[in-house]
């Protein structure tokens, strides 16, 4: 059971928050794969409402990945990609109603009533690459990167509605974004990279840098809007090597550095935030050393499969 799969049913149940879940159990349940190619998937994102997770699955023995749905109810299925390509989900609306991701280089939109759509690009003849990578928890705002309308090799973030299309923001590439559209997360770079923080009162503003780092780069943003987990550099006390690891950011606090596992070989990467922030999971290592974590700020960062024994 890979860190990924066990991060997703830890959040698919609400985060280990019976309060969200009116007092549910906790529980894990394994995703499935895809039929083709190899016994592998990973998923990339939950609901809001802990009702539906997305992710990729191989389908072919050449590595190909399709994009998939599960529900409770519905189990695992496949999402059709944009013109039989490679296809990844990113993220999902509440429900399951709405999927945005990537595939054949484009970002794409899914919904239950309309299917894939390709959302395209801004440049003039809607050329070039693009990538979702976040939707509200409606399904009616999306997020994510696109190249430039000036036909170089630049990326922009973007923000997408049925109404206006998508339209840039001057960020480089949009990570996520806050339940209800008011609040976006990305990375601006140049001479480094730096997370940034987008509403449409106040635009584009960093969030600054673990101590002693240079680069940030934010993943998830709590639904609420307040809390932005993510990974980055810093300088620990009395060594003149700088190391990666997992932080918390908040207006009040900036951004914080998040524990590592005690014995743990490699830097946590926090992957995921609930509603209100108050819960962040992630992993250390990579493929099959991988070890995945669940903090909280009363517990501490935790090895979960320790956290899951005791339930």
């Amino acid at each position: 059971m890979n860190m990924m799969w066990k991060c997703a049913a830890i959040a698919a149940s609400g985060f280990v928050a019976p309060a969200v879940l009116g007092g549910s159990p906790v529980y894990f349940s394994g995703l499935g794969d895809l039929p083709g190619g190899f016994f592998n998937s990973s998923p990339k994102g939950i609901s809001p409402d802990g009702t539906a997770v997305v992710g990729r699955s191989t389908i072919s023995t050449q590595g190909a990945n399709g994009a998939f749905l599960w529900t409770r109810g519905g189990g695992l299925q496949q999402l059709p990609p944009i013109a039989g390509a490679s296809a990844v989900a990113n993220a999902v609306s509440n429900g399951g109603q709405t999927v945005v991701g990537i595939s054949n280089s484009r970002a794409f939109r899914w919904t239950t009533s309309g299917g894939t759509e390709d959302l395209g690009t801004v440049r003039p003849d809607n050329s070039g690459f693009s990538n979702a990578h976040g939707v509200t928890a409606d399904g009616s705002i999306v997020t994510g990167t696109t190249q430039t309308a000036d036909g170089t090799d630049q990326f922009d973030g973007f923000l997408w509605t049925e109404s206006t299309g998508m339209q840039t923001i001057e960020f480089f590439d949009g990570a996520d974004i806050s339940n209800d559209g008011s609040v976006a997360v990305g990375v601006e770079s140049g001479g480094g990279f730096r997370s940034v923080i987008w509403t449409q009162d106040t635009g584009v503003q960093e969030m600054g840098f673990l101590p002693g780092g240079t680069n940030s780069n934010p993943t998830r943003i709590s639904g609420d809007g307040k809390i932005v987990v993510g990974g980055g550099d810093y300088l620990p006390s009395g060594r003149g090597i700088a190391l990666s690891g997992a932080f918390r950011w908040s207006a009040e606090t900036g951004m914080e550095l998040l524990p590592g596992l005690p014995g743990a070989g490699s830097a946590p990467r926090a992957e995921g935030v609930n509603g209100d922030g108050s819960i962040i999971v992630g992993a250390t290592g990579s493929g099959a050393n991988s070890t995945a974590f669940i903090w909280d700020a009363v517990n501490g960062t935790r090895d979960l499969n320790l956290v899951a024994a005791e339930w």
